[in-house]
């Protein structure tokens, strides 16, 4: 007998880079960092990797556990220099959890939405 294996491939978008809680355009990405996420970091951007859990492998763990007790689960990756904030505060169209793994921040929890739903 013989067995075939499928492997399917999952095209993720180059990650985000944020200056001063402002996106940069791809071609901006390019010309100032040659698309290198470090780079950009290291300059003071913050960068975010959506779907994170399609390039980790423990974070795919995770949100696969979690997929137990809630319906719908993806991780999104934010590393953000210190002193610095990657988007300006804001309200978000889905429940979130957040998970800061290093480093400090003061964490704000509104009673009225400052941004609704900017992104």
């Amino acid at each position: 007998t013989t067995s075939t294996t499928t492997t399917t491939t999952t095209q993720l978008d180059p990650p985000l880079v944020f200056q001063n809680q402002t996106p940069l355009s791809p071609p901006e990405i390019q010309t100032l960092y040659a698309n290198n996420p470090l780079a950009a970091y290291l300059d003071g951007s913050s960068i975010v990797l959506n779907h994170a859990n399609l390039t980790s492998e423990p974070i795919y763990n995770l949100c696969r556990d979690l997929q137990k007790s809630f319906m719908h689960v993806y991780a999104n990756v934010y590393v953000t220099p210190p002193q610095s904030q990657a988007v300006q505060a804001h309200a978000d169209d889905r429940d979130v959890l957040v998970m800061q793994i290093a480093g400090r921040k003061r964490w704000n929890v509104w009673g009225d939405v400052p941004i609704p739903y900017p992104y």
